[in-house]
């Protein structure tokens, strides 16, 4: 199965749609990408207040439960990387990858919190790895940037962190 991709153009608005009851509080999650469900990662707005909303990517375990649900439900996810970690979002923050190839990070009322700065750099589109990478690419599908090359809340396999880096 290939990595989930976006296109120049598109976004994405924080408006949750999965509901966890964590062992520690209750999370409201927005997903942008899914990894599949052997990967156990996704892409998206994870948020731990109605006014406290992160970008990132999150891992999680799957649940089955038992009669009467017969469903799968995710538990207790952990952000292993974010965008915006100093400086949360609300619900309805915006998140777009520009039709210049730049991802840009607004909150609600349209403050800008954050964005990458690939504007102009041949960006082609945005993928999700299964290793949690979040990947612009060109049009040769070489990368332009990836979080891999940003740590910020943990190392995930295949990621290294260089001389000078912190995570």
């Amino acid at each position: 199965m290939g990595a989930p991709v976006a296109n120049l153009s598109t976004s994405w608005i924080n408006t949750p749609s999965i509901l966890i009851n964590s062992s520690e509080v209750i999370l409201k999650l927005t997903p942008v990408f899914n990894g599949s469900t052997d990967s156990r990662l996704m892409c998206g707005f994870y948020c731990y207040d109605i006014n406290a909303c992160l970008f990132g990517v999150a891992i999680y375990h799957w649940i089955y439960l038992f009669p009467p649900y017969y469903s799968f439900t995710i538990n207790d996810p952990q952000l292993v990387w974010s965008a915006n970690r100093d400086r949360p979002v609300q619900i309805n923050a915006t998140l777009q990858l520009t039709g210049n190839g730049d991802l840009i990070l607004r909150d609600a009322d349209g403050t800008f919190l954050w964005s990458i700065n690939t504007s102009g750099k041949s960006v082609f589109g945005l993928k999700f790895t299964e290793s949690g990478n979040l990947v612009l690419f060109d049009r040769n599908d070489a990368t332009v940037w990836q979080s891999f090359d940003h740590p910020t809340d943990s190392l995930l396999v295949g990621q290294t962190l260089f001389p000078g880096q912190k995570c």
